[in-house]
């Protein structure tokens, strides 16, 4: 991947711990290999196979490194994701799927994957805090 054009996204399910306490944890688990399924087939569908990777990188957070398309902005692309998870239907949940996300960019920080995972890591926090399903996305430098 071309660093320059690099987005690092940190995305958790909303309301995870309601699931896992209403419906036990092999619901729970069911949820995760669902949302994560569904993601990544959306990710592809919108940005090809080869311009993300998607990892889990623990509990019900996962990371998304993403190549960034001109013809395609952060904002649009979760908003179609986020609207993609709502309409999965997963039998006996009485509950739609959202997320939370926040997303940094790698050019905004050295290149520094660790530093940009923080501020990505930051945002999703205050997508959180903020009411939840939503994607808090820092602006871009162009360089």
């Amino acid at each position: 991947m071309n660093r320059q054009t690099l987005a690092i996204a940190v995305i958790d399910l909303d309301y995870f711990k309601t699931v896992n306490d209403q419906h036990g944890h092999s619901m729970g688990n069911q949820v995760l290999v669902t949302f994560s399924q569904h993601l990544h087939q959306c990710l592809t569908r919108e940005l090809g196979e080869n311009n993300f990777e998607l990892y889990r990188y623990g509990g019900e957070e996962f990371v998304v490194t993403i190549k960034t398309l001109k013809e395609k902005s952060m904002e649009a692309l979760f908003d179609i994701l986020q609207t993609s998870i709502s309409n999965v239907d997963i039998a006996s949940l009485d509950q739609k799927l959202s997320f939370s996300a926040g997303i940094a960019y790698l050019a905004n920080h050295d290149f520094d994957p660790v530093k940009t995972f923080d501020i990505a890591d930051k945002l999703l926090y205050v997508a959180k805090t903020s009411g939840r399903e939503q994607t808090r996305i820092e602006v871009e430098n162009i360089l």
